[in-house]
């Protein structure tokens, strides 16, 4: 049974509470709102619009009382240029320019001031004056003087300007130039003004809103007022009048149409509250009405139903509502079936659930019937002291089940389905050598994969293999099958995964086949597959285990065979996209695996100072370990080599280098759901809105540090090839999973890359001044475990999952997500149990809050396992 995602149940007697009368008044408020929201939103708009109409009337009576203000100054402004025109005409005035004697011009400019009864001063001054201030008379500045030249070099009246603002001489400047009658200029008369000319600039009673007389000097806005000059420096103006014949302007500011002040708002308030009264009635009693019709209609089916299963008389049953009345008329038949089939249960009553977890936890049931269940048929074995699990042989076949040859000969009267094959899993092949995987398995896959690849139009294929003593030899078996399939290999040797997916994808996509089993144990390998650019799962997986079960392949033209190495194309492609703005010391450490040929190039290329540690590819797996950085128990060298030589950071790779984890410059290990965090920041800061993706193993904080960063986190299945798929399917730029597998399709190819990904890490890092320590212990945490394993006989753990999802739907109190396996969210923590896609075993996390919290989630799970699978021993 699948549950939708983040679906949360509830018991029983709380689906009939619901089903009460408060589910009707739901119904009812929900209509009330609904017409309360209409009217509500009428009213606003309605506001809105009117207030929008009022301040555009008062944007433009301002407006206009602005532009009689600019035609009253500019009327004033003419006729004292008009003025300045007939003083210039003056011979007498003439004369005295001529001969220029102080005392005569003094007397002049006396005599003047009775001409032009508005000048507060009148200054006359040669031409070579013009520019040079004498300091012998008021009203001069430089800025009159400059009025004064450019008045004679343009040979007419100036425009009307403002001088020594903000000083107490201040007042408006105007200038004629004198020219004698063959027009050479003679002088310039200066006439000084009062501000009183200007019209009144202060709010008057009853006003549309505000006036200033503005003038620009230079960048700055300068506002005048009678008496006195200031900068403005309060609300901006709408919209600006210019005087003609000055330099100045009027800044508009109209008086803000409020609601306070305005009897409107209080009318609207009170139709808005008669209409939702009245709403509200015309929907109370109807709903009145439907509430006793469906109580009446209700207790009749129930007294129907006790009559069918007691074997009563079926009494007549007119349902008030039509609806219920279908209902009445779809149980009366069956009602009579159910009462002869049982017989008389006259005494049935309530019986208690067989498996209930309330009384021992407040936020958890279970309530669950053993016909909800699938059969254990013997497949579901308690463990012996030494943790075997005998299975079930078929019947004449007394090998192991994962020792018989998976590949039938050819001319096999009986073709088996797709599913027998057990090294193929859910998006890779892995299985033990020579009890499941052998050469003649991988050149049969070669040949599947050939046919495949021609009919999607490919004929290339690159081909890389990881360091386990087995790899070379199923790497022959391979190349052998897809070359007599038709395809031209590319092989690229001894690779970590990451540089096959370059190849796949750099220049174009192309097929690819690694040959590798990730973290298994050296025992096992398999391989994974590229077509046309991206990792297969699901159906591709399955098509290619059809061929291969009924040897549906086809024989082509043998296909050519080259060695290429991509290295150096890797490396000068990531130095290109990433850079590292410190130098970083960093611990590397590569288990012996293949990312050796490439990490440690790398990150020296990108500045690093790196140090090696098991980067010697003769080295094997020590211990018969395959290295599995996910773990904290498998970094212990790692973290030894961090602290001990002081390094800023240390990176671990899996056996193909498509994992990463991370140790600290404490030597603290950091999960990967963590490290997440920072790359969701990163991406999100560039990319804000857009999903990331990441699985079920991963903790409750990331998806709230997603959210935080701007971006929507997705929960999604584990594997890589899955996230790969829901990474093309949303698109996402980033994906990841707590195993280590990162997928970055911003800035990359959208392949899960761990060397890309530790690159990456380095650059986020370096921009940050603190410690690498100090960075995670910014990062959310919480009380938990790791993934935790427990290991079975091939097809136990689904089959254990099937009947674990069977109780899903009865579980109460918590948010059950079965997206991949079960994970219950509850309020003090969570809990996950899924079956592995790589291996034959049972996969467990869980974190809370405190030790309390996750010691109950735990104790809630050990239950839900004990009820499904008695005897397991399980690893919490």
């Amino acid at each position: 049974m699948q549950l939708p995602y983040g679906k949360r149940h509830k018991s029983l007697d709380a689906t009939l509470r619901s089903k009460s009368g408060s589910t009707l008044a739901s119904f009812w408020l929900a209509g009330f709102l609904g017409v309360a929201l209409v009217l509500v939103l009428a009213s606003l708009v309605g506001v809105l619009a009117w207030l929008a109409g009022e301040q555009a009337a008062a944007d433009q009576e301002a407006t206009s009382w602005a532009e009689v203000r600019a035609r009253s100054v500019a009327s004033r402004v003419a006729t004292v240029q008009a003025q300045l025109g007939e003083l210039a005409s003056d011979p007498g005035l003439r004369q005295i320019f001529r001969d220029m004697d102080p005392d005569a011009v003094r007397a002049k400019e006396l005599s003047m001031l009775h001409q032009v009864p508005d000048a507060l001063g009148i200054r006359l001054v040669a031409p070579n004056a013009a520019g040079v201030m004498d300091g012998s008379g008021s009203y001069l500045s430089y800025a009159s003087l400059d009025l004064m030249s450019r008045a004679l070099e343009e040979r007419k009246v100036s425009a009307l300007q403002a001088h020594r603002v903000a000083q107490p001489d201040v007042h408006l400047g105007i200038a004629g130039p004198v020219f004698d009658g063959a027009g050479a200029p003679l002088g310039v008369v200066y006439i000084a003004l009062p501000l009183s000319l200007l019209t009144g600039a202060e709010d008057l009673d009853g006003s549309p809103g505000r006036l200033l007389y503005q003038q620009l000097v230079g960048n700055e806005v300068v506002s005048l007022s009678p008496g006195q000059a200031s900068v403005a420096a309060d609300m901006p103006p709408t919209t600006f009048v210019e005087i003609p014949g000055t330099s100045l302007r009027i800044a508009v500011r109209p008086t803000q149409v409020g609601l306070s002040d305005n009897p409107v708002v209080v009318w609207v308030a009170l139709g808005c509250s008669l209409s939702l009264l009245l709403a509200g009635l015309s929907l109370w009693v109807p709903f009145r009405r439907l509430k006793r019709a469906l109580a009446e209609d209700c207790a009749g089916i129930v007294a129907l139903v006790d009559e069918g299963v007691t074997r009563r008389p079926l009494s007549p049953l007119k349902c008030r509502v039509v609806e219920m009345d279908l209902v009445r008329e779809g149980l009366a038949p069956l009602l009579g079936r159910i009462g002869s089939a049982q017989g008389s249960v006259a005494g049935l009553g309530e019986q208690a659930p067989l498996f209930d977890l309330e009384a021992q936890d407040p936020f958890f049931t279970l309530d669950v019937d053993e016909a909800d269940l699938p059969p254990s048929d013997g497949h579901i074995l308690v463990e012996d002291e030494q943790g075997e699990q005998p299975g079930p042989t078929p019947e004449g076949d007394q090998s192991p089940p994962d020792q018989r040859d998976p590949v039938q000969a050819k001319g096999s009267s009986e073709v088996p389905s797709p599913g027998q094959l057990a090294i193929f899993r859910a998006y890779d092949v892995r299985g033990v050598v020579g009890a499941g995987i052998d050469d003649g398995v991988m050149g049969a896959i070669g040949q599947a994969v050939a046919n495949e690849v021609a009919e999607l139009g490919g004929r290339s294929v690159f081909v890389a293999r990881d360091t386990r003593g087995s790899s070379e030899a199923l790497t022959a078996a391979l190349v052998e099958g897809l070359r007599t399939g038709g395809c031209d290999v590319v092989d690229l040797g001894i690779a970590p995964t990451p540089l096959l997916y370059f190849a796949t994808r750099y220049q174009g996509d192309t097929s690819g086949v690694m040959v590798t089993a990730s973290h298994n144990p050296p025992e096992y390998n398999g391989c994974k597959i590229v077509l046309a650019g991206q990792s297969i799962a699901g159906e591709q997986m399955a098509a290619i285990e059809w061929r291969v079960l009924r040897h549906d392949v086809v024989d082509l033209p043998q296909g050519g065979y080259r060695l290429q190495d991509l290295n150096a194309a890797y490396v000068d492609h990531v130095e290109r996209d990433v850079t590292v703005s410190r130098n970083l010391k960093v611990v590397v450490d590569c288990g012996n695996g293949a990312a050796a040929l490439l990490a440690p190039a790398l990150y020296r290329a990108l500045g690093c100072e790196v140090v090696e540690l098991h980067c010697d590819l003769d080295g094997g797996f020590p211990g018969g370990r395959v290295p599995d950085p996910s773990r904290l128990e498998n970094v212990g060298d790692l973290i030894d080599a961090v602290t001990d030589l002081g390094a800023d950071l240390g990176l671990g790779f899996d056996g193909d280098g498509d994992r990463l984890g991370v140790v600290d410059s404490a030597g603290r290990f950091v999960a990967m759901d963590r490290v997440l965090m920072l790359f969701a920041a990163d991406v999100l800061s560039r990319h804000p809105g857009t999903d990331v993706i990441f699985d079920v193993k991963c903790t409750h904080l990331l998806a709230a540090e997603i959210l935080r960063s701007g971006g929507r986190p997705v929960m999604w299945q584990s594997g890589h090839s899955r996230l790969k798929a829901k990474l093309r399917e949303s698109g996402a730029l980033l994906a990841g999973e707590l195993s280590g597998h990162v997928i970055f399709q911003e800035r990359w190819f959208g392949f899960d890359d761990a060397v890309y990904a530790g690159a990456r890490l380095l650059e986020l890092l370096a921009l940050d001044p603190r410690t690498t320590a100090e960075v995670f212990a910014t990062l959310p945490d919480a009380m938990g475990t790791a993934e935790l394993t427990l290991s079975l006989q091939e097809g136990e753990a689904q089959l254990i999952m099937e009947r674990v999802l069977r109780m899903a739907d009865r579980m109460d109190g918590v948010t059950v997500n079965t997206v991949d396996g079960l994970r219950a969210e509850f309020d003090g923590g969570w809990g996950l149990v899924r079956a592995s896609n790589t291996q034959p075993a049972l996969s467990f996390r869980f974190q809370g809050n405190d030790q309390g919290s996750l010691e109950a989630i735990q104790g809630l799970f050990r239950r839900l396992m004990a009820r499904v699978a008695p005897g397991l021993v399980l690893p919490f």
